[in-house]
């Protein structure tokens, strides 16, 4: 069956949010939200798994960087920060939901560049919560390592794909011999900047990833008004200034209630989580009334 949906019929911000996530994909995500509490909460009461990262290296300084209640002898040691993370498998849901409709739509010269990156964002989010949950679970030297990549990752997403857009031709063409350039040189800066710069400088490195978001938004945006798309970038760029802020007050304890399983970095993952989730909307065009197979 098919039907017509403007998903800009809905939104507390007059934005898209209505039509985007179907009720199939809604009833996975309650079901995914709530097996992926209940296995936390039963990992950390299994008494076979007590002291289960006992012997790998611990990165000390990592353990007591935000203020929630650390469990060292659980196998998921930070279980709020770990289960707040799971925001990142829900978006790639989402986004993996939609791949198909998005094949199907015609008219829209750049559909197979916009598919190719809504997929990559997706594998991405994946590599996001999978580290974060190694990160928040062991607190070891590697988990570290990857988190760190994770956020490198997440950060630069938004500057490629803004980057790549401008260096598209005016008609759409998305085969230009700069695109074959441009996206194998970032990953190996990234993958360089993962492995060479050492640990302390590792959260300079991520900041100069999401200023470089800014700039690159205020570039692909500079001198358009009123747009929906232009909306959608401008809340993806609060939010994350909201999250760095949250980030902020946990790591100096404003606000921290010692011993306490709740802390303000679930608030960092949930808003990243909302600014990635407005930059999907921004870069997949659904800001449009389009047509879905449904």
């Amino acid at each position: 069956m098919t039907k017509t949906g403007n998903f800009s019929a809905f939104s507390a911000f007059g934005l898209p949010l209505a039509g985007l996530i179907s009720k199939a994909t809604r009833r996975v995500i309650i079901v995914t939200l709530s097996l992926y509490g209940i296995l936390i909460f039963g990992l950390n009461h299994i008494p076979a798994l007590q002291n289960i990262w006992t012997d790998w290296p611990i990165s000390a300084t990592k353990i007591n960087i935000i203020c929630e209640g650390t469990a060292l002898n659980n196998p998921v040691r930070q279980p709020a920060s770990a289960f707040s993370g799971i925001v990142y498998l829900l978006l790639a849901i989402i986004i993996f939901s939609n791949a198909g409709y998005k094949k199907s739509v015609a008219g829209d010269p750049l559909r197979k560049t916009r598919l190719f990156y809504e997929l990559l964002l997706a594998i991405v989010l994946v590599y996001v919560f999978g580290c974060s949950l190694f990160y928040h679970a062991s607190l070891t030297r590697v988990a570290v390592q990857l988190d760190y990549s994770a956020v490198y990752a997440i950060a630069a997403f938004p500057c490629l794909y803004i980057g790549q857009s401008i260096f598209l031709k005016a008609n759409g063409t998305a085969q230009s011999r700069l695109q074959f350039i441009y996206f194998p040189l970032t990953i190996a800066i990234l993958a360089a900047i993962a492995v060479f710069v050492p640990l302390r400088e590792k959260g300079l490195a991520a900041f100069i990833f999401i200023m470089l978001f800014f700039a690159f938004s205020f570039v692909a945006e500079m001198g358009k008004t009123g747009s929906q798309a232009r909306k959608c970038l401008a809340i993806s760029n609060i939010s994350v200034m909201l999250a760095l802020i949250w980030f902020e007050l946990d790591k100096y304890r404003i606000w921290c209630i010692p011993g306490d399983y709740l802390s303000l970095h679930s608030l960092w993952n949930l808003f990243i989580g909302l600014s990635i989730f407005y930059f999907y909307i921004y870069m997949s065009g659904y800001v449009q009334p389009v047509t879905v197979k449904g």
